[in-house]
């Protein structure tokens, strides 16, 4: 199979500060040679905006643009996207540029990412990045990102969450949202009248025992064998068709556990491209 990779290298809109870096060090740790090891033809592009100014919502937005032109081209290309990325929210656009077969997704993620502007307490853009792709807020905005239209809540499945705001939570329970715990009870039973799939692995999903993938790490989260096993387990029952790894922060990673858990996941997924290619 051929293999996309789409370096996204921004965290909240500025590049290569905190979690902006995770792309080039999981490329500078093999990333790439993951994929060719199973035998893909694997071609990296990394994915450049002007910043708006520091921290600005626009930048992030355009971002997502030009990620669903970039997916969209990669997907007519016959090239399996696989996304790198600071931000959960690079999904938003991925998702978009998938518009002609509207996967399900399956959301790994210690956090809900379900704020809207009104409920988040901090303003964190990234803190609402399901919110978003559900089409629960910043409509204007998404509605200029080419092919986006909000995933119905049943399409989604979120998987490892525990860090939840109140609001948060109340609302994730009042949707239609599919949760499943680190235990992973009913992921065999996900989306089995779904043609494809995208996987959104936030690395932070992994408990912080295990590593730190970034200052948001929490523990009740998965372990790296876990992760790897749910992968497995989801690339034999559905068609898997791109993923994004996003939120790995370097300098939290200081023993260098996460990465190499990213590139066993990465293995997993390489392995199942094979399989079905």
């Amino acid at each position: 199979m051929r293999i996309q990779i789409l370096a996204v290298p921004f965290d909240t809109g500025r590049r290569d500060i905190r979690m902006g870096r995770g792309p080039a060090r999981l490329l500078e740790g093999g990333f790439e040679a993951v994929w060719a090891r199973h035998g893909h033809d694997v071609t990296t592009e990394w994915i450049e905006v002007s910043p708006a100014g520091a921290g600005d919502v626009r930048t992030s937005f355009d971002l997502y643009r030009e990620l669903a032109t970039r997916v969209r081209a990669a997907h007519a290309e016959q090239r399996f996207p696989v996304v790198l990325a600071g931000n959960c929210g690079v999904t938003v656009g991925a998702v978009a540029g998938l518009n002609d077969v509207r996967p399900a997704v399956v959301w790994f993620d210690a956090h809900a990412d379900f704020n809207t502007p009104e409920t988040s307490p901090s303003g964190f853009l990234d803190g609402m990045a399901v919110a978003i792709l559900t089409g629960r807020c910043w409509r204007p905005l998404t509605a200029n990102i080419s092919g986006f239209e909000p995933v119905p809540d049943a399409r989604v499945a979120l998987v490892g969450a525990r860090d939840l705001d109140p609001p948060e939570r109340d609302a994730l329970d009042a949707s239609g949202i599919v949760q499943i715990g680190a235990d992973l009870d009913g992921l065999d039973e996900l989306f089995s009248d779904a043609a494809s799939v995208w996987l959104h692995v936030d690395l932070d999903a992994l408990d912080a025992a295990e590593g730190r993938a970034n200052q948001f790490a929490t523990s009740g989260g998965l372990t790296a064998a876990q992760l790897v096993d749910a992968v497995r387990r989801l690339s034999r029952r559905l068609s898997i068709i791109g993923a994004a790894f996003t939120s790995y922060d370097p300098a939290a990673d200081a023993d260098g556990r996460i990465g190499s858990a990213a590139l066993k996941v990465a293995g997993a997924l390489a392995d199942a491209t094979t399989s079905s290619s």
